[in-house]
């Protein structure tokens, strides 16, 4: 009962901080608020868990990693991704990409890959879980996801980051069930940001090129 009880509590946190994030963007815009959202939704997981309930970070979808492993493949999929936005639009005939837009593209691994992936799967998925059966958890984290990505399309954000313009949220819900279900196989979280980040790299890469 105890469990439930902070359970319901950690998912109020996430419904507060989803409910400033909206109000904020409705008020100041998408780009102002880009970095203190990044800031606030990765903090959130490790204040509620770690600080407040004195647990540990196994529980913040890390039940089944292998650190060893996991942080070394994982900077290994990073150099990849460099290594493909170096050599590809060269062997294309293309001027090379500046050593600043190659930060953007390693960034894209701590967010929106190691943020979203904590907040939604690892900490929201997870405690849903201790409330409902795991499919119910899957549908309602992939849900909140999806609303998560609602004030983009109302910022009128350019660029190619906000697929399919006002059906946006939708495709992020189909997103996040597809993420949420390798959580589910796998209960690594650095498999989803992997997949997460890699996702995003392949459609930014497909762009860039496209626009050179």
């Amino acid at each position: 009962m105890a469990e439930s009880r902070e359970t319901v509590y950690d998912l109020l946190a996430v419904f507060v901080i989803l409910l400033v994030t909206l109000v904020l963007t409705a008020n100041f815009g998408i780009v102002q608020l880009y970095y203190p959202s990044i800031i606030l939704w990765a903090l959130m997981p490790f204040i509620v868990e770690l600080a407040v309930r004195k647990g540990s970070i196994r529980n913040l979808g890390f039940q089944k990693t292998d650190f060893r492993k996991s942080l070394p493949l994982t900077f290994g999929l990073i150099l990849f991704w460099l290594l493909a936005f170096l050599l590809i639009p060269q062997g294309l005939g293309k001027a090379p990409l500046p050593a600043g837009f190659l930060v953007f593209v390693a960034s894209y691994f701590f967010h929106p890959g190691l943020v979203e992936e904590l907040c939604f799967r690892g900490f929201l998925q997870t405690r849903l879980e201790r409330l409902f059966s795991v499919k119910k958890a899957l549908v309602v984290q992939a849900a909140i996801f999806g609303l998560y990505h609602l004030p983009q399309v109302f910022s009128g954000s350019p660029g190619w980051l906000v697929l399919g313009g006002s059906f946006y949220p939708f495709i992020a819900f189909v997103f996040g069930i597809v993420m949420g279900i390798v959580y589910i196989k796998t209960r690594n979280l650095f498999v989803g940001i992997g997949v997460h980040a890699s996702a995003l790299e392949f459609f930014l890469l497909g762009s860039t090129l496209g626009a050179r």
